[in-house]
């Protein structure tokens, strides 16, 4: 049985492979506000330079953040103010991710081009829309975006550094500056293991242009800050060398988060290893290798968590950009079929959450919808219907039209990725935007103190929570509670009152009945003196 017509085409449709890179990009970019974790960190840093923070210095809250590197969010700021007339600072500023996400794919895709040719090269793009670890650090405000497509500027370079040497060699180092600019030595050390190429072909000129200009860009923001900020300095390199040190080995952890983030090009890439013909020297195969060589050291050497993974995920898709259209019928006809079961299935359920939460049918499924976010009432939004609706049209026309060629299978699972994420960012983003948003939390305790509260002080508060304070109320808090007669502290579902302090207002969000906000007032004299 197929649902395919006698059609054919030798590779991907470009047209296609285009329209689905812009939908994935801007699906659940814009729509929802700040939320935990790195989403709210990222725009509270870019609204700190958008409030005339200095540009030197990432701040959450007018507090220097050593942990953060400037770029991404140099670029967030930018395009939040250049769509502050149709958007709120927090949308406009998340589309920095999707430009970032554009470059990714299309300089990915440009590596692929030139290394296995113009079907790989959409091929690419499609392997990167389909790879699942890549969805939500595209589409929120953090730095991973800009990593990536730093990194695919190094790839791309390399991949043209024998054609055109200063074109490739300016490529690097135009990606080595950026992604150091971006994530730090972290960013930059994996790729900059891809200059052994050019090494390894005793292009020293290519060599030598592309580390010198990396070093430039890369070098001119900490020399900036040695002159203006030392402080800031020394307290990010500290926080660099932590990141750097290697504290765990190979654990199941590893494997269990490697087998979905890098689904499905984990599995694919090796096929394309083992029927390659191409020696290991060849950038063909050597410029993936060594990627996937450092990424998997990097990632083997500290903790399970996907930013660690990132680094695994460019060279994985080169090399399966080029296995993918080679796969044997059986291994591609059982990941087609998987991926069309397994992909209808999640749209309708999908769907069928939708339905539910907007008309109580079925009840099981509504009934669970509000016992995980209490409180919420659903509204239906006719453009987001149509949305969705148009995009559940895409994918019958995946499953019914698509034509066949060697690239059917990719096409149709990035198709159906895709499509998933526009039918969760158009039916659920309500309902989890209701229980992810500090908006109410923040709404509650700031009508809890006076119009002028003075100092504010805070304990255990963390960066999201402090970020979130600042974004909805402009509540800007200061560690402890010295010279404070307001204290904010974040716990758990029981509260200790610190003695001295007297509880004026509790909240939490209604996803999360575990993490408490809770604002406390100075008692008696205390709070005289405090005064």
């Amino acid at each position: 049985m197929s649902f395919l017509p006698e059609t054919r085409q030798s590779g991907p449709l470009p047209w296609l492979v285009a329209v689905l890179c812009v939908v994935y990009l801007l699906a659940g970019v814009v729509g929802h506000d700040p939320w935990k974790t790195e989403d709210a960190v990222g725009l509270a840093i870019a609204q700190g330079f958008h409030n005339g923070g200095d540009w030197l210095v990432p701040a959450i809250a007018g507090e220097p953040w050593p942990e953060a590197e400037p770029l991404y969010y140099w670029v967030a700021d930018l395009s939040a103010g250049l769509t502050k007339w149709l958007l709120p600072f927090h949308d406009g500023a998340r589309l920095a991710s999707a430009l970032f996400g554009a470059l990714f794919l299309a300089m990915l895709g440009a590596a692929a081009r030139r290394l296995y040719g113009s079907d790989a090269g959409w091929g690419a793009s499609l392997l990167a829309v389909g790879t699942l670890g890549l969805l939500v650090p595209m589409h929120e405000a953090e730095p991973a975006a800009a990593v990536l497509a730093a990194s695919a500027c190094v790839y791309w370079g390399v991949s043209l550094q024998r054609l055109k040497p200063l074109q490739g060699a300016l490529l690097m180092g135009i990606g080595l500056g950026a992604g150091f600019l971006a994530g730090g030595l972290v960013g930059a050390l994996p790729t900059l293991t891809l200059l052994a190429m050019p090494l390894f072909e005793r292009r020293w000129a290519v060599f030598a242009i592309a580390a010198s200009l990396g070093a430039v860009i890369g070098g001119a923001w900490p020399l900036l800050l040695a002159q203006h900020h030392h402080a800031y300095l020394e307290a990010w390199w500290a926080a660099e060398s932590s990141a750097l040190t290697p504290n765990e080995g190979f654990s199941i952890a590893h494997a269990k988060l490697l087998g979905w983030f890098a689904w499905p090009v984990l599995f694919v890439a090796p096929w394309a290893f083992w029927r390659s013909r191409k020696p290991l020297a060849s950038p063909e195969l050597g410029l993936p290798l060594i990627g996937v060589v450092a990424g998997a050291a990097w990632f083997l050497t500290h903790e399970a968590r996907p930013a660690a993974a990132l680094p695994l995920v460019p060279p994985l898709i080169l090399l399966a950009a080029t296995g993918s259209a080679r796969l044997r019928r059986g291994a591609s006809n059982a990941w087609d079929w998987f991926g069309m079961m397994t992909l209808t299935i999640t749209m309708g359920l999908v769907w069928l959450g939708g339905i539910a939460v907007l008309t109580g049918w079925p009840a099981k499924i509504a009934d669970n919808a509000v016992r995980l976010e209490p409180g919420f009432v659903a509204h239906l939004s006719v453009p987001a219907l149509l949305v969705a609706l148009a995009a559940s049209a895409g994918w019958l026309f995946a499953l019914l039209r698509l034509p066949r060629s060697p690239w059917r299978v990719v096409t149709r699972w990035a198709a159906g990725v895709a499509i998933v994420w526009v039918l969760l960012s158009e039916l659920w983003m309500p309902w989890i935007d209701y229980g992810k948003t500090y908006r109410p939390v923040v709404a509650g305790l700031r009508q809890a103190l006076p119009a002028d509260p003075g100092c504010v002080g805070r304990l255990n508060l963390g960066a999201p929570q402090r970020a979130a304070l600042d974004y909805f109320a402009g509540i800007r808090t200061r560690w402890g509670a010295k010279g404070c007669n307001w204290l904010v502290v974040q716990g758990g579902p029981q509260p200790t009152a610190p003695d001295g302090w007297a509880l004026a207002w509790e909240g939490h969000r209604p996803g999360d009945a575990n993490e408490w906000l809770r604002l406390y007032r100075r008692t008696g004299s205390e709070s005289e003196r405090g005064r």
